[in-house]
């Protein structure tokens, strides 16, 4: 089944290849951190047993990534529109990069460990399934465009 065409927070169809950087950074906050956010603490009411250390430090890791992006990725990128480029942190793109990568194997991991618990595993793919979209909407679309729009900033 194709994925739906991506959205505005107006419920408008958007292209995110043509959207400012801001619209798209303040979508993946509005949205998916959103839906992130619930459907970690959603989480930490079903894993336990062995998934509970690893469940644990995957919410930690991911939230502190989250709030990263919000308080200096994310206005970078909004800054980087008007050609700033003072301070816009390059080399985090790539750890950026290597985080999704890291909650992807955790996810996985956890998946396997929670194979026995289906409210847990349900939520867990829930989650699962929108940060594929949000992880997408990183790799593929803000980050790409943010380093085009950097070196024609240089």
């Amino acid at each position: 089944m194709p994925e739906p065409a991506p959205r505005s927070d107006s419920g408008r169809v958007t292209d995110w290849n043509d959207a400012p950087l801001s619209l798209l950074c303040d979508h993946i906050v509005s949205v998916h951190h959103a839906r992130t956010r619930e459907g970690l603490e959603r989480l930490t009411g079903l894993v336990s047993g062995a998934a509970a250390p690893l469940f644990g430090a995957l919410r930690t890791e991911v939230e502190e990534h989250m709030r990263e992006e919000e308080t200096r990725l994310f206005p970078a990128m909004t800054a980087l529109e008007q050609h700033d480029v003072d301070g816009f942190p390059l080399e985090t793109i790539e750890a950026y990069e290597a985080h999704h990568v890291r909650t992807g194997a955790a996810i996985r991991e956890l998946r396997r460990l929670l194979a026995g618990e289906p409210d847990a595993l349900a939520a867990l793919e829930e989650l699962d399934a929108d940060l594929h979209r949000h992880i997408h909407e990183e790799n593929e679309v803000l980050f790409p465009r943010a380093l085009a729009a950097l070196g024609r900033a240089y």
